[in-house]
């Protein structure tokens, strides 16, 4: 007999886009590109994390970096800094990471 797990997931307030004070609104909102632990590109948008997938033409396509974690098939697609689809998690935003990633990008920006 197979055996079902279920994992509880606290509700998601996808219009909250609160995050630390120290990220301006303006940066929160907007893509912040930077390299994985891995190498690989990676985006981040109002506190969600998300890998690349593919390119479609102008369109590059994102999933998000909870996949696993989280089970989050949630795919989002850019064109350049602009936001195509975004779609909603099912977790909350990762505003700690995400806070980060935007220092260490800050930090190491070339002139």
């Amino acid at each position: 007999m197979q055996s079902t797990r279920t994992i509880a997931v606290p509700p998601v307030d996808p219009l909250n886009t609160a995050g630390p004070d120290a990220i301006p609104l303006c940066d929160r909102n907007r893509p912040l590109y930077c390299k994985s632990n891995q190498g690989n590109l990676k985006m981040m948008l109002k506190g969600f994390g998300y890998n690349f997938r593919s390119d479609r033409g102008e369109i590059t396509v994102w999933w998000c970096d909870k996949r696993a974690k989280h089970r989050c098939s949630v795919l989002a697609e850019t064109d350049g800094d602009r936001i195509i689809k975004e779609p909603i998690h099912n977790h909350p935003p990762d505003w700690e990471k995400f806070e980060w990633e935007y220092n260490f990008a800050q930090k190491n920006k070339k002139a």
